[in-house]
């Protein structure tokens, strides 16, 4: 089977994405800013962007399972153009 991107690729928003340490965290992939994080921000603020990180955590997530998809029916294809071009050829 093909191996995933993300055992491949490590992610580059690692250095970028911070947990704060008064911070629980519901899930693994919930994510905070920690350049944007001020001790004046409301808890309105804060949930946004809580919000915002997860879902946009989620997309990249699903784009990389997108990405995997792509590429086994992309090696699919290629075995049948290269059986086919065998076959045609000999």
């Amino acid at each position: 089977m093909v191996q995933s991107l993300r055992s491949r690729y490590p992610p580059a928003h690692n250095h970028i994405f911070t947990l704060p340490q008064d911070m629980s965290v519901p899930s693994s992939s919930t994510v905070s800013l920690a350049t944007t994080l001020h001790d004046d921000d409301d808890e309105d603020s804060r949930a946004l962007r809580r919000l915002l990180l997860q879902k946009i955590s989620t997309r990249i997530d699903g784009a990389f399972d997108e990405i995997d998809r792509a590429n086994v029916w992309l090696r699919i294809v290629k075995g049948a153009l290269r059986d086919l071009k065998t076959r045609t050829t000999a």
